[in-house]
């Protein structure tokens, strides 16, 4: 049985038109989109998406790490 990655129900986002002019031009640029590995508006947004996540769980750890460290060194 093939494993789902994404939700059953998309989440639905509303776009301002100043930013979907943006990802519409995005995607006309075929040298960018292949550099990026970026070709749909979907793609633009999940990959925004995990990039802010990614930087969430790094904060995170970098937090952790230094009440870790606190509580070893002020013990």
């Amino acid at each position: 049985m093939k494993q789902r990655i994404y939700l059953r129900n998309p989440l639905h986002v509303r776009i301002p038109e100043a930013i979907d002019e943006m990802l519409k031009s995005i995607l006309k640029d075929e040298e960018f989109r292949c550099r990026h590995k970026t070709y749909s508006k979907s793609a633009l947004i999940r990959k925004a998406i995990f990039e802010f996540c990614h930087d969430y769980e790094s904060d995170r750890l970098m937090t952790q790490t230094k009440d870790d460290c606190r509580e070893i060194c002020f013990k």
